[in-house]
């Protein structure tokens, strides 16, 4: 038999099948994305159970809003570097007042950042992980554009997930669930 390309919409998730040899291959394929917890198959893993949570939700808007903070205070501090220069090479007073107030104000984001970073902790090592800290890192944490707590804030504005940089376990932005204790 031929080769066959064949897509097929289902309700959750677009199926891409290329090179399908034959009719039985291909429903065998079908049922065990329509009926994924047959008996024979294990249901998938849920991408939070091995995650830490936070316990409380003020806790999650800390970590954004420091995260967003972080990440505001790094564009307007290199705006302000980028419009200081430019004054200076082309002598236009305007651009070097410009550059001065987006670095003032790069200033006072570093400071309420700070402020509220000191309060965001890692959930499971207490650690401030958006804050500056003389602890050592953990071997394996990673990086991005040469900082730690870049790569933090990154995540945790995208992906709504980080991994501490000092005990590099994963977690999640999502409030721990309460168990009620009698």
């Amino acid at each position: 038999m031929h080769c066959r390309r064949a897509q097929f919409l289902t309700q959750t998730n677009r199926i891409s099948l290329c090179k399908v040899r034959d009719e039985r291959a291909l429903l065998s394929i079908l049922l065990e994305r329509s009926y994924p917890y047959h008996h024979h198959f294990s249901p998938p893993a849920s991408p939070a159970r091995n995650m830490h949570r936070p316990r409380s939700i003020n806790l999650i808007y800390r970590f954004r809003f420091a995260a967003v903070m972080w990440c505001a205070r790094f564009i307007l501090l290199s705006v302000a570097i980028v419009l200081m220069l430019g004054g200076l090479c082309v002598y236009d007073p305007y651009l070097i007042y410009v550059g001065a107030g987006a670095g003032i104000s790069g200033g006072f984001m570093a400071i309420l950042q700070w402020m509220v970073a000191s309060k965001a902790r890692c959930p499971l090592c207490h650690t401030p992980i958006l804050a500056d800290k003389a602890c050592s890192r953990h071997r394996q944490a990673k990086n991005a554009f040469g900082s730690h707590r870049t790569r933090v804030a990154l995540a945790i504005i995208f992906k709504n997930q980080f991994y501490c940089p000092y005990c590099n376990e994963p977690t999640l932005l999502r409030p721990r669930n309460s168990v009620n204790r009698a």
